[in-house]
């Protein structure tokens, strides 16, 4: 054998032996391997999150975490994060290997849950039911309870449940107010909903309606629903003044051919009772002659006119909880100083030097500058423009009527406010070069120009805001409602009827 081959033949051999060598140094240098750990709090409350952090000698190359009684239970992460949902005391195990080596650590009642703060709560599917129906309610408490209190008080009946998610079944009708008590070793929370359950008997009836909406032009065809309370089998509709006098439908749709406040009659049955409602003013009816917009603010921004418009906001949008001057709820819109509406230049609102009448129903405490409507006016002095706003200050320009075009502007000012909290009607009529300013229908001011001014241009027509060269300003905070605009000028017996209505 040369001496080159014999080489080769040992360097073959001895590799092996080499890098078993070598791996035992290397293994021998990362010293011993002890599984060790640390943790950012060892008592907690349930609920509450717990972070380990691996302290482990001797470079491991796997970990192993078992954590009992906690979410996630097992870990292979350095750092990890769980939680612990029930109170109790529990043990901690951390299992560390390298190659095969291994080294475990466990710490026995490491871990100490007690009880935390609770936060009442509850709901159900369903807040109206029937005598004999069974409901469940169930339990949203945050935190961990070992006690739970239930009662069911209404005007004539108490009822008292334990439990976490009890099932109860009603004996008698009512509204009933709910009380939830949760309890722990350490902590107690209520949480009270009046009112918050109708009990109802189906042999009873409690009758009433709405309107999809209460203002309408005249031929609008117009849904009314029915929101009785109880189980009605059928229905008995009158309405006066309208296309059908009588219906039986749950949900009739009719026109009204007049202008006119009408009233409307609904019965309902079933085959224990009958029970009626009748309301005087029920809808509120207005000419659609020239009329060009009407928004009567009834849950929605809707223009009820021929043309549809569609109000954009700007900035926030209106609310619609708020009560209309008849008292019903829904049918306003509140606006917080924070936003308005705006509709895209159309012809329909483009008075130019035509005649045109601006009505609306408004309620505010605010005494500030604002804006209740605007058409064009984005350029400033000289921009054919006609507004009106509110407050430019407190003496002689509470409420002031604009039109303007390049020849010059002139300002109807009116020392009488409509900021006292309280529901005002106020319109705005363009009569030639007369400008006419009416209050609860009522003539509070007026004035002639030199000639008629050109009032609009290609721009859109703001409510409840001003548009400026860049950006808006003096936003109206307050309600508004059936804000309605005729390219036509009413005369005094028209606007008292509007204000009648």
């Amino acid at each position: 054998m040369n001496l080159m081959k014999m080489k080769t033949i040992l360097s073959v051999v001895m590799l092996p032996l080499l890098i078993v060598v070598s791996c035992s140094k290397n293994d021998t240098g990362l010293g011993p391997l002890q599984a060790d750990f640390t943790v950012n709090k060892n008592e907690i409350a349930a609920g509450d999150t717990v972070m380990f952090t691996d302290l482990s000698q001797g470079m491991p190359s796997r970990l192993q975490w078992i954590f009992e009684g906690a979410s996630p239970d097992t870990s292979i992460l350095a750092n990890p994060i769980v939680v612990y949902e029930l109170p109790g005391t529990y043990k901690v195990t951390l299992l560390a290997t390298r190659g095969n080596a291994s080294h475990q650590v466990v710490r026995e009642d490491y871990i100490t849950v007690g009880y935390g703060p609770l936060t009442a709560d509850f709901a159900t599917t369903n807040t109206t039911i029937y005598i004999q129906e069974e409901i469940t309610f169930e339990n949203l408490t945050k935190g961990v309870a070992t006690s739970w209190e239930w009662v069911f008080k209404s005007e004539n009946d108490e009822i008292k449940y334990t439990g976490n998610e009890p099932k109860v079944i009603f004996e008698n009708p009512g509204i009933y107010d709910v009380t939830l008590t949760v309890s722990n070793p350490g902590y107690s929370d209520s949480r009270e909903k009046v009112g918050y359950l109708t009990v109802l008997d189906p042999r009873d009836l409690k009758a009433d309606f709405d309107a999809e909406y209460n203002t309408i032009p005249t031929e609008y065809e117009v849904r009314f629903f029915d929101t009785s309370i109880g189980l009605a089998e059928s229905w008995q509709w009158e309405f006066e003044g309208a296309s059908s006098s009588v219906s039986n439908e749950k949900e009739p749709i009719v026109h009204y051919a007049k202008p006119g406040i009408y009233q409307v009659k609904l019965t309902v049955s079933n085959e224990y009772t009958s029970k009626t409602i009748v309301k005087e003013k029920a809808v509120r009816v207005v000419d659609n002659g020239n009329l060009v917009l009407l928004i009567p603010f009834d849950n929605k921004l809707t223009d009820l006119s021929v043309h549809t418009l569609s109000p954009q906001v700007q900035g926030d949008a209106p609310l619609f909880h708020g009560a209309d001057r008849s008292g019903a709820v829904g049918k306003v819109a509140t606006f917080g100083g924070t936003g308005g509406l705006i509709i895209p230049d159309h012809e329909a609102l483009n008075f130019l030097s035509q005649d045109y009448s601006i009505s609306v129903w408004m309620r505010s405490s605010n005494t500030s500058r604002m804006m209740v409507w605007q058409e064009s006016g984005k350029n400033g002095s000289g921009d054919n423009q006609t507004w009106l706003r509110l407050g430019d200050n407190t003496t002689d320009r509470k409420m002031r009527f604009a039109v303007e075009d390049a020849t010059g502007g002139f300002i109807l000012n009116s020392d009488r406010s409509v900021t006292d909290g309280r529901w005002n009607h106020v319109v705005c009529v363009r009569n030639g070069n007369r400008s006419l300013l009416y209050v609860n229908g009522a003539l509070v001011r007026e004035g002639t120009t030199n000639n008629t001014k050109v009032v609009s241009n290609a721009a859109p027509f703001k409510i409840a805001l001003q548009e400026l060269v860049s950006g808006f300003d003096n936003y109206f905070r307050g309600d508004l409602d059936d804000l309605i605009i005729y390219k036509k000028a009413l005369n005094e017996t028209e606007v008292k009827s509007l204000f009648e209505f």
